[in-house]
């Protein structure tokens, strides 16, 4: 059963616990400038702490904060402390540099390289060609489709065959004794050594070539 208190004395007991006063201890002289001073503060505050206050002096390696000597993430106190940033940055950006440097040379090697082998192949692809045609030239069916002139029908160009410069040479005998004609009928149009309308010397307006040589056959 629940206590029967009187009302009057509920209402002291709680009034007294709510005005009490709560002492505490005088902080010492130490303590007051401890925490003033920010390392003594740190160092009470890790003392204080759950776990204690444990430093890795005896062995760093063991540090579970500081990776060990042998590790990638490892940097001594010159690299974590390092503060020239224009040179960081210079650095960086020369690296760079470099890589694209690097880059458009392996770019214009490759192209360059491409360029070569096409080059190649269209020159092989000729060199196919031109042999092609001669086999075909030679063959028994090219002789077939010959034509049955010295020349070409197309471009009016003299064979280069035997027939060819044979048919070469009377065209310029032709020429030549048609030159012959003309200088002699020149001669012989005036018996005199004097143009009779201007009274000048007669000039020899027919100029004649070398009479033509016929060609070997190979």
């Amino acid at each position: 059963m629940a206590e029967n208190i009187p009302q009057d004395a509920a209402f002291e007991r709680s009034y007294k616990d709510e005005t009490s006063f709560i002492n505490h201890v005088p902080k010492t002289r130490e303590e007051r400038e401890a925490l003033r001073d920010k390392d003594k503060l740190e160092k009470g505050r890790l003392e204080e702490r759950k776990g204690c206050y444990y430093k890795y002096n005896e062995n760093p390696d063991s540090n579970i904060l500081c990776p060990p000597t042998n590790s990638l993430a490892y940097q001594d106190d010159t690299e974590r402390f390092y503060r020239d940033f224009a040179a960081e940055e210079y650095g960086r950006r020369l690296e760079k540099k470099y890589k694209d440097d690097e880059r458009y040379a392996k770019k214009r090697s490759e192209f360059s390289e491409r360029e070569v082998n096409r080059w190649n192949k269209m020159e092989r692809e000729y060199h196919e060609n031109e042999a092609k045609q001669a086999a075909l030239q030679d063959s028994i069916a090219a002789k077939r489709n010959s034509s049955s002139v010295n020349y070409n029908v197309i471009t009016l160009k003299y064979a280069n065959t035997h027939g060819g410069q044979l048919l070469k040479y009377e065209d310029d005998i032709i020429r030549y004794r048609a030159t012959l004609r003309g200088r002699a009928l020149e001669q012989k149009m005036s018996s005199v050594e004097y143009d009779l309308l201007t009274g000048d010397e007669k000039i020899d307006r027919v100029q004649v070539d070398k009479k033509p040589e016929p060609p070997t056959e190979n």
